[in-house]
């Protein structure tokens, strides 16, 4: 197996590297899912799964889909830290366009930066598409925006911004089946 497509394929190009050698659980008591996507075990990643039966080798163009915020859940900050006034937490067109585009550059530099891949603007032999969807997102604090704050001088501390769930789908351009 394509070695550098092998980390785009278990890591879905998190961009983040794996903690050691990622193993594909197999025999009887291997979790499949899917079909045949197989967990893989040692990934930075929550859940890994991989269809060991594809070559890997064959691909060498991703074509990248946009960001999706279908379904997105918000998680909102605790309430003890919510200033009186303060909307509830949300994303606006204008976020979600700006995360879209930061996204889409991102992965395109990461793609590309060793070229190994190229980027694909359309479905062909030897590409696979990558589907990335934001799926939870919990903030630490309020919104820090214009319509979110409060009239006068506020300060809110917080140790981190919170955290983000992103799920990442990479198949097959022509077929559409999951790797």
């Amino acid at each position: 197996m394509n070695k550098p497509l092998w980390a785009l394929a278990v890591a879905c190009v998190a961009l983040a590297a794996c903690q050691t050698e990622p193993h594909i659980q197999t025999g009887a008591d291997a979790e499949v899912i899917d079909g045949n996507l197989h967990r893989v075990d040692n990934t930075s990643l929550d859940k890994s799964y991989i269809d060991p039966e594809v070559d890997f080798s064959q691909y060498n163009a991703v074509l990248l889909q946009p960001l999706s915020f279908d379904d997105l859940k918000i998680v909102q900050p605790n309430v003890n830290l919510r200033l009186p006034g303060n909307p509830q937490w949300q994303l606006t067109d204008r976020d979600k366009t700006q995360l879209a585009d930061a996204y889409r550059k991102a992965m395109a530099t990461k793609l590309t930066e060793n070229g190994i891949f190229s980027l694909a603007s359309a479905p062909g032999p030897g590409t696979v598409t990558l589907s990335a969807r934001l799926v939870r997102l919990a903030p630490n604090a309020p919104k820090d925006d214009f319509e979110s704050r409060p009239i006068g001088r506020t300060r809110i501390v917080t140790e981190g911004f919170g955290s983000a769930t992103i799920a990442f789908t990479l198949a097959d351009s022509v077929t559409g089946n999951v790797l």
